[in-house]
């Protein structure tokens, strides 16, 4: 289509590109059947397309001044390109997206003041700066209700009570001093509640008997046996196999790792602030504040000062799973070229996947085992507290979030004083709406003495309901460094600048290429442009 037309966004299963293209067998397994989705087209000869591609990628990131940024930048584009570039769907194709409900609490802007401690059902109760929650086996949901120091449950049926803290819990024991982070053991149905303030872990037994594990020892992140250890600021807690329990230690930028017998050790961290892969002491976090533990084993944690998402090993061997080393983006994509602004807490379901409070965004975002990100509700930079199904749904600092066994969403918003409930649901694919194709000169002029160094430039404009990604290609090869609206090229001094030239903008969901045509140079003449429709990738 042309400028100001819709382009249908094609049906995209995101893969991780590993040298090889998916197998149909993998891609039905990814559900496109089962999401209604028509192919177009032959996908044998798109495995072809994708593969071609890949190659010369590969070639461009072998040669020497290809910077590590940049090879990681270009595999990502490739990862969203063999994703989504070579498939077309046949009207929209419905993609997976969340429901959400305000399910206990009250936002201010439906009912008065929304801060408060009463128990009761739905918007009938009252929180105050709930920063995390946690599920255990039967669906009962325990937030950290931070402001009243209280650690409060809210049933399935929406009930809200309190388990501890303040002065009506059934334990009787003093009010805590903002409880951070919580979780729940599914197997025992002992609660971990971290303390920021004193850096203490807390634990109360099914029976409600309440103890200190680990914690409140001198020193800023000290390794020991119960509170002979000392946190910084503990945050974020996960359980694993055999009760052990891991601890995002915030300000410490550390992982702790805390036995039964609260035995307290550092399994990756040396409290540098910096965001480093690496093994054990050897890596650092900037500011870990969320951590969960996934199917395989691995922790998973969200590094809220350097707004990436980070795998840790059980040997403690880190990586980066998505994010960009940017604060403040909100695109979607593959995990290289994803962006998120300062991720609070994630929770990880048993296929893998992995879900993100992205508080400063006021969005949920979704990431897969592959690291392909998408926002599945909420509009990042939107605040408010609307009901609504993914782009209509509202958030107000969404802290912690927590997935049961059918893949709902219960997220503690700290600036609505709310739990909400998310259920999946699909939306169609959102389209990318093409307003002014790349314009430009037609024409310039290659070096000489009379004209010097010439350039070309070309701009495009699209808009879409998802996050926009561009990437400008030579010869099916990514330019590297132009993933930006605007094309500059220039210091054109021989022939060996010619090439065709296209442009890739992309959603999450699919993406459409204008074909700029064949840049010719010819000394001392004038280069010609020719120019082609704007369509779907084929």
């Amino acid at each position: 289509g042309q400028p100001g037309t819709r382009a249908e966004a094609p049906c995209a299963i995101p893969f991780a590109h590993r040298g090889r293209t998916p197998s149909l067998s993998q891609r039905e397994r990814a559900g496109v059947r089962e999401r209604g989705c028509e192919r177009s087209g032959s996908f044998i000869d798109t495995q072809r397309q994708a593969a071609q591609v890949a190659q010369k990628l590969e070639v461009t990131m072998t040669r020497p001044n290809s910077t590590a940024k940049m090879r990681r930048l270009m595999t990502g584009w490739l990862a969203l390109v063999a994703s989504i570039g070579f498939f077309s769907a046949e009207g929209h194709c419905q993609v997976p997206a969340y429901a959400f409900t305000n399910f206990a609490g009250s936002p201010p802007d439906k009912v008065g003041d929304s801060a408060g401690n009463v128990d009761g059902v739905g918007t009938a109760a009252r929180f105050n700066g709930p920063l995390d929650i946690a599920l255990d086996a039967v669906g009962n949901a325990y937030v950290a209700d931070a402001y009243n120091g209280t650690v409060r449950i809210v049933r399935p049926d929406g009930t809200v009570t309190t388990l501890m803290g303040g002065t009506n819990g059934p334990t009787g024991v003093a009010r805590f001093v903002g409880p951070q982070g919580i979780a729940v053991d599914t197997n025992s149905g002992t609660v971990f509640v971290a303390v920021g303030g004193p850096g203490r872990i807390f634990k109360v037994t099914a029976a409600g008997l309440l103890s200190l594990l680990a914690g409140g020892g001198e020193g800023l992140s000290v390794d020991g046996t119960g509170a002979e250890a000392a946190f910084l600021t503990p945050s974020g807690l996960a359980v694993g196999q055999a009760g052990v329990l891991y601890v995002s230690d915030e300000f410490g930028n550390r992982i702790r790792k805390i036995t039964p017998a609260g035995v307290v050790t550092t399994l990756a961290g040396n409290g540098y602030y910096q965001s480093i892969d690496g093994a054990g002491a050897q890596a650092r976090f900037s500011g870990p504040s969320g951590i969960a533990i996934g199917p395989d084993g691995n922790l998973y944690v969200t590094d809220s000062g350097s707004a990436k998402i980070r795998k840790v090993t059980p040997a403690g061997v880190v990586t980066t799973l998505a994010g960009l080393p940017s604060y403040g983006l909100a695109n979607d994509g593959p995990g290289a070229v994803a962006g998120f602004n300062g991720p609070r807490r994630i929770a990880v379901d048993a296929a893998g996947n992995a879900w993100v409070a992205d508080v400063r965004n006021h969005v949920i975002r979704k990431i897969t085992p592959e690291g392909a990100v998408t926002t599945v509700a909420g509009l990042a930079g939107q605040i408010g507290s609307a009901d609504g199904v993914w782009q209509e749904a509202r958030f107000y600092y969404p802290n912690g979030i927590a997935v049961d066994a059918s893949g709902q969403l219960f997220v503690a918003e700290s600036g609505n004083n709310r739990v909400s409930k998310g259920v999946p649901t699909t939306v169609p694919a959102p389209a990318i709406t093409l307003t002014a194709g790349p314009t430009g000169p037609v024409a310039v002029n290659v070096w000489s003495s009379t004209y010097g160094y010439p350039f070309v430039q070309w701009q495009a404009q699209a808009v879409s309901a998802a996050p926009l990604g561009y990437l400008w290609l030579k010869d099916g090869v990514p330019i590297p460094g132009e993933t930006l609206p605007r094309l500059t090229l220039g210091y054109f001094t021989n022939r060996t600048s010619s090439g065709n030239i296209a442009i890739a903008i992309t959603n999450a969901y699919g993406g459409v290429t204008n074909n700029l045509g064949y840049l010719a140079m010819l000394v001392p003449q004038q280069l010609q442009l020719s120019r082609t429709p704007v369509g779907a990738f084929r």
